[in-house]
């Protein structure tokens, strides 16, 4: 169970049973700092975005039950779901500390889970006011590599060692489906920042369409679920932040597991 307390409009808690569900492809903060997003579910606090969060903070992996404290400023992020870890940016370079690794839930709690946890619709959520959720598509009919005309440059470190952001890929992946139970007049058609398709592609740039394969988007044997959620200054747009999927039976499936 969380602690809660306030000091002025931040409130700060301690989250003790956060799951994590995904994390979305880097990016570069003004100031510096290489980051990723976190997102996962809370029986305490429903779904749950943390930002920012260290690129190799060890113990965020898919399906790991976290404890974290955390600091909420609506005036930096209107969005009821987002938190930030306590001394983001005064702790930056020992933040991973800060997390906590409680338990990793098993194969059949992963499916529990998922299963649990209320689907919804991007317009639904929009609606509701909502920033994040999960939802079970009915049918997904495309998914393809939307260029980008001007990539951003690679940064360096100090080392020199590559900095990449979401925005210095050559591509995007999108995601053409109708959720189950969709508000939609037509379909969603979301861009996906998984983190990883984004390691993928660090490891084959010379395929990148492969990564669609590796996602099972399109194999009758496995049942998807898409983690979304939307942007802070674009709030009716939604991206996918990572998809769930299992293989149907319970046969134990790896594919991109071993990049999350």
């Amino acid at each position: 169970m969380g602690t809660d307390s306030k000091s002025g409009d931040i409130t700060t808690d301690v989250i003790d049973d956060l799951v994590v569900l995904g994390r979305a492809g880097p990016e570069l903060i003004s100031d510096g700092r290489h980051t990723v997003c976190l997102g996962g579910w809370s029986d305490t606090k429903g779904f749950v975005r943390i930002y920012p969060t260290h690129r190799y903070t060890t113990h965020a992996k898919r399906w790991n039950v976290i404890k974290v404290p955390v600091e909420q400023d609506p005036s930096h992020d209107w969005r009821d779901e987002s938190w930030k870890i306590q001394g983001s940016k005064r702790d930056w370079d020992n933040l991973y500390k800060k997390v906590e690794q409680m338990e990793r839930l098993d194969r059949q709690k992963r499916i529990e889970l998922t299963k649990r946890i209320p689907k919804s619709c991007a317009n639904r959520l929009n609606d509701e006011k909502k920033s994040m959720g999960l939802v079970e598509p009915a049918e997904i009919h495309d998914a393809y590599l939307e260029p980008i005309d001007n990539p951003e440059p690679i940064a360096t470190d100090l080392t020199g060692a590559e900095l990449r952001s979401k925005k210095s890929y050559p591509h995007k992946l999108r995601i053409e489906y109708t959720c189950k139970d969709c508000v939609a007049k037509g379909t969603h058609d979301q861009h996906t920042i998984e983190w990883g398709v984004y390691r993928f592609w660090d490891q084959e740039p010379d395929n990148p369409e492969q990564v669609i394969d590796n996602l099972r988007l399109f194999d009758d044997d496995y049942r998807n679920y898409f983690f979304i959620g939307n942007l802070k200054n674009q709030p009716r747009a939604f991206v996918v932040i990572s998809i769930i999927r299992w293989k149907k039976g319970d046969v134990q499936q790896k594919t991109m597991d071993q990049f999350l």
